[in-house]
């Protein structure tokens, strides 16, 4: 049985069930591994993520994290930052005084977390690419599960070494939605598309 996690920069409490699932993540990530969290809406993705990029930090503090979101969501994520991790420095990269060219670099590389979503990843790819980010988190993973679409070929298009993908909804259509979330978290895992 793992034990508690004590994750001194963790500004609130993980329950046992998100220790554990903060504990599989790490484990994952750590040995070269991408990690999908499947938890139901509700049960704390969020907080395990942040409980992941603390631990992730720890080991390499230079640690430049991205955080890929539906447009609805991002504004959620920079609060629980503030409220969880308020020791990290997180920019939100949305709207249209956006920061463009070199005023994105400069915002992405002085910050642990950068947030954005997934139609400006889209749109401004020339820019995400030009930054080595050390992790990548998809939250609503199942938007990427149409693996032919602009937003799924833009989120695999960075390379990041540790890779996260949350939802609730691993596969709603078919056996082809995990593939292409797979495929993000474990290039090649799981054969190509075809096969």
């Amino acid at each position: 049985r793992p034990t508690p996690l004590s994750i001194t920069e963790l500004k609130g409490n993980l329950r046992p069930y998100q220790s554990r699932g903060v504990q599989w993540i790490n484990f994952l990530t750590s040995n070269g591994f991408g990690a999908l969290l499947a938890d139901d809406m509700g049960l704390g993705k969020t907080i395990q993520t942040i409980a992941w990029i603390l631990l992730s930090k720890a080991k390499r503090k230079n640690l430049k994290t991205l955080i890929v979101a539906p447009l609805t969501l991002l504004s959620n994520w920079k609060h629980e930052f503030e409220k969880f991790a308020p020791s990290l420095t997180v920019y939100v990269h949305q709207g249209e005084n956006r920061r463009r060219a070199s005023g994105f670099l400069n915002a992405a590389n002085s910050c642990d977390v950068t947030i954005t979503s997934y139609n400006l990843l889209v749109r401004d790819q020339t820019s995400f690419s030009e930054v080595k980010w050390d992790a990548m988190t998809i939250d609503e993973a199942q938007t990427i599960k149409n693996h032919d679409t602009h937003i799924a070929k833009a989120v695999k298009s960075l390379t990041p070494r540790l890779r996260l993908a949350l939802t609730g909804t691993p596969i709603e259509n078919s056996l082809a939605d995990i593939w292409s979330i797979e495929e993000f978290l474990n290039p090649g895992f799981l054969g190509d598309y075809d096969s």
